[in-house]
């Protein structure tokens, strides 16, 4: 994949986040969910060692790639993740949204 190629070339790239923020709506984009979730979950990874460097646009996309696969409470908590550290933020509205869809589904 030209993206693996990418980041063994430009490790500390400035480009990065927007190569990876860019692939990761194709994959949303496409409902193509297992793709989408293979692919945020290290970054998801990395938000956690590197304290919060991500942007709230690939947690929330992380946690709709749970959503429709089915992993609710993953997707519960990158949703209120989104909503805790970014709540001015425009995925913020969409995470609170989703949230609500969940609340209302039976258990």
């Amino acid at each position: 994949m030209i993206y693996s190629k990418f980041t063994i070339r430009y490790p500390k790239s400035i480009l990065r986040g927007i190569v990876e923020e860019t692939i990761a709506k194709k994959y949303n984009k496409y409902a193509e969910w297992n793709r989408l979730l293979n692919f945020t979950a290290p970054i998801i990874d990395r938000y956690a060692v590197n304290s919060g460097k991500e942007g709230p646009a690939m947690i929330f996309l992380y946690a709709e790639a749970n959503y429709f696969l089915g992993n609710i409470k993953d997707a519960e908590k990158g949703y209120k993740l989104v909503m805790k550290l970014f709540p001015d933020g425009m995925e913020s509205p969409r995470a609170k949204t989703r949230l609500e869809e969940i609340g209302e589904k039976p258990k």
